[in-house]
């Protein structure tokens, strides 16, 4: 029917799927999530010589409370890039 009555194959209030709905708040979130990022982004400098961003971290691990593990875990990854190098070359290979 053309501009008549609706009738039983198109029903007059069609339920929003529990999915889509859930799917619409998650992209609804990211959204929120992603402009706060981008405030973020346009807080930080632009650029930062190597220099200060040691000097920066440095500062940081001095007011670390948990500056042994932050150590652990550096050390760890420091001994780890050989090997993660010679990887990354072999996967190019």
């Amino acid at each position: 029917m053309l501009g008549g009555e609706p009738d039983a194959t198109y029903p007059v209030a069609v339920q929003p799927d529990p999915m889509e709905q859930q799917l619409d708040d998650l992209q609804q979130a990211s959204r929120e999530r992603q402009a706060e990022l981008r405030e973020i982004a346009a807080q930080l400098p632009a650029e930062m010589s190597r220099r200060n961003l040691v000097k920066q971290m440095a500062v940081s691990l001095r007011a670390a409370p948990d500056r042994g593990t932050v150590i652990k875990r550096t050390a760890s990854k420091i001994g780890r890039a050989p090997a993660d190098f010679v990887r990354a070359v072999r996967k190019r290979s």
